[in-house]
C-alpha cells in the first residue's frame, strides 16, 4: 500500500482542517466587504473548495441521484456552506467540518 493513499485519521487531520476552515472562512469575508483577498487566502479558498466538492460528491452518492442531480445536490450544498460557514464553529470533540457539511447535505 502506497503511503500517499492512507488518509490521515481525524485527530491528525483536525489542525489542518481547522486552519483551512478558518482561512476560506477570511476569504468568504473578505469577499463579503468587497475586499481582494490575497493570494494566501485564495489559495487557501481553491484547496478547501476542491478538498470538500470531492468530500460532497462522495456525500451524494449515497443518495443514488443520477450524476446531473448529484451535481446539483453539491452545487446548491455550496450556496449554503458559502452563506453559513461563518456561523460554523469547531468543536474539539465534535464532528467537525465533515459533519456540517453531512448535515447540510441531507437537509
Amino acid at each position: 500500500m502506497e503511503l500517499s493513499k492512507i488518509e490521515p485519521s481525524a485527530s491528525e487531520r483536525e489542525p489542518t482542517e481547522k486552519a483551512l476552515v478558518d482561512q476560506a472562512k477570511e476569504y468568504l469575508q473578505q469577499r463579503l466587504q468587497k475586499l481582494a483577498p490575497d493570494a494566501v487566502l485564495t489559495q487557501a479558498w481553491d484547496v478547501f473548495y476542491q478538498t470538500y466538492t470531492d468530500v460532497l460528491r462522495r456525500m451524494a452518492a449515497e443518495f443514488r441521484l443520477d450524476a446531473q442531480e448529484s451535481e446539483d445536490l453539491v452545487q446548491e450544498v455550496w450556496a449554503r456552506v458559502i452563506v453559513h460557514l461563518a456561523n460554523f464553529e469547531w468543536h474539539e470533540h465534535g464532528a467537525g467540518l465533515r459533519g456540517w457539511l453531512y448535515m447540510m447535505i441531507r437537509y
